[in-house]
């Protein structure tokens, strides 16, 4: 079969190189095998997709794989294995969650320091209190807890800043003596201020109320200051008052005829003029928050004019704390 293929082939191969190029069709059969013809070994693939026959497991699959059976090549499973029972104490050397939590829960941690209680003026959570009213001029925080004395003026009320004493109506409250101590709820102190300004009587109590149609007075030479704990209400009357030329709670005196009122930050009046026998003016009013008035003038004549006011004076931080300055004297011929 081999050289009558050959023949054939070589013939059609020189009549297409003479014609410059050629085709041409053979018959189905032409290269076909001839029934009984032996490949010689060649294998000729088949015109149509090969088909694969499954191998029995006759034997071992090291005659398919290469001389290594399942039993030495897949082992081991190619999934992930699961994880075995491994305690927390195993893997990273800490007590278990029931130990390592033991920190106080949330409610502990972040409650209210003030809870249950009223603060006006908002709570201090550093001291787990209310917060305080802070004062010029003196401190009562060492005796705060102290002050259980709910003043309820339902009478005439008299603070005697010198000492101390506390009166509603003919009913004492307070014993005078003992500054700096707390007696029947109420504290009372002198602070001194120096620098010409007068001492200071503090009062402090828990809370005050003056109704109304009742008078609080305040008596002495100090100056007057009140602390409360709670609320303050004044419905009624609070006087700190001169009585003629002698000054109210640290204010200073006025002025003898033909003198100038007490030294008061220059606030003082000036006393009045005199002009012949019968002219004589009035002296200057004191100062504080604003000037005094000016001393009236005497008429007639050449006249005389009046004392001259005295200087405002003071800050609105009312330190230090004093009352107000007194006026002149008037001119006597």
């Amino acid at each position: 079969m081999t050289l009558k293929r050959w023949w054939r082939c070589a013939s059609l191969g020189l009549v297409c190189l003479l014609a410059s190029g050629c085709w041409a069709s053979f018959p189905e059969n032409l290269l076909s095998e001839e029934a009984g013809a032996n490949d010689g070994g060649v294998d000729r693939p088949a015109d149509t997709p090969g088909v694969e026959t499954a191998v029995p497991e006759g034997g071992p699959d090291t005659t398919r794989d290469g001389g290594l059976g399942d039993g030495t090549v897949d082992s081991t499973s190619d999934l992930p294995q699961p994880d075995g029972p491994v305690s927390d104490s195993t893997v990273d050397g800490q007590p278990p969650d029931s130990t390592v939590d033991t920190t106080p829960s949330d409610s502990t941690v972040d409650s209210d320091p003030c809870a249950g209680q009223s603060c006006p003026l908002g709570c201090n959570a550093s001291a787990a209190r209310c917060n305080r009213l802070d004062p010029s001029n003196f401190n009562v925080a060492s005796v705060y807890g102290q002050l259980t004395f709910d003043a309820d003026a339902t009478n005439n009320t008299t603070f005697n800043t010198d000492t101390g004493e506390v009166r509603a109506g003919l009913n004492l409250i307070r014993s005078s003596g003992g500054p700096g101590t707390v007696k029947n709820g109420i504290y009372w102190a002198v602070v001194t201020q120096g620098g010409g300004a007068p001492q200071i009587g503090v009062f402090a109590m828990r809370s005050l109320r003056v109704r109304s149609g009742t008078t609080l007075d305040f008596e002495g030479g100090n100056a007057a200051a009140i602390y409360t704990a709670g609320p303050i209400n004044i419905e009624g009357t609070v006087r700190a008052r001169a009585v003629a030329r002698i000054a109210g709670p640290g204010g200073y005196d006025g002025g003898l005829a033909d003198s100038d009122g007490q030294a008061c930050f220059n606030g003082q009046g000036r006393d009045g003029n005199t002009q012949g026998s019968n002219r004589e003016s009035g002296g200057g009013g004191g100062g504080r928050r604003s000037n005094g008035g000016s001393g009236g003038s005497a008429t007639g004549g050449s006249g005389a004019s009046g004392g001259g006011a005295g200087m405002a004076n003071g800050s609105f931080s009312l330190v230090p704390l004093y009352g107000g300055c007194g006026g002149g004297g008037g001119a006597r011929s």
